[in-house]
């Protein structure tokens, strides 16, 4: 891994933010930076391995400036926003799925009601509680800021599931 020179991180950040709204492009270009800045010092072995994802194991400033630069897009251009949200979940890497629920707390809530309404599928897909934890703070917080009553009818539906996992997600999410 190259140390991280954050003007250049800052240029291959706002070539991602121009690729934005073409989803397989910004999945190409995201790859090619997280492939700069693996961390290939890590060993893989079972402790040191957290996800039971493939990960780049990019360091979490290089994340940061992502999301950074991504967040205010998501209020900008919703419609986009969803549609990279699924695209970046479908990726099925730690990183992509990170940053999906991220991008998906900055979407309007009335523009995400459709992925947020399909959250438990996302949960029960993920084995990894990072991303669960992600899912449960990171991509509710929107909704959570703007329409605490929509969340709170979500929450009463989760525990009114007969699922006892999708029940355990309503209680946890009313401690996030």
């Amino acid at each position: 891994m190259p140390a991280i020179d954050l003007t250049n991180l800052k240029i291959q950040s706002t070539n991602l933010q121009n690729l934005f709204e073409q989803p397989d492009a910004f999945l190409r270009q995201l790859a090619d930076i997280l492939e700069f800045y693996t961390n290939r010092t890590l060993r893989l072995n079972p402790v040191t391995l957290k996800s039971d994802l493939p990960t780049y194991r990019t360091p979490r400033p290089v994340i940061h400036q992502i999301e950074s630069d991504l967040e205010k897009l998501g209020d900008q251009k919703p419609d986009s926003a969803v549609n990279l949200v699924l695209a970046l979940w479908k990726a099925s890497y730690y990183e992509a799925r990170i940053l999906a629920a991220f991008l998906l707390g900055t979407i309007p809530p009335n523009s995400a009601m459709t992925i947020l309404s399909g959250l438990p599928d996302w949960l029960y897909e993920t084995k990894d509680q990072e991303i669960k934890n992600a899912l449960l703070s990171s991509a509710l917080a929107r909704l959570r800021k703007e329409n605490p009553r929509v969340l709170l009818l979500l929450i009463s539906e989760w525990l009114q599931s007969p699922g006892p996992k999708t029940q355990s997600w309503g209680y946890m999410l009313l401690y996030h």
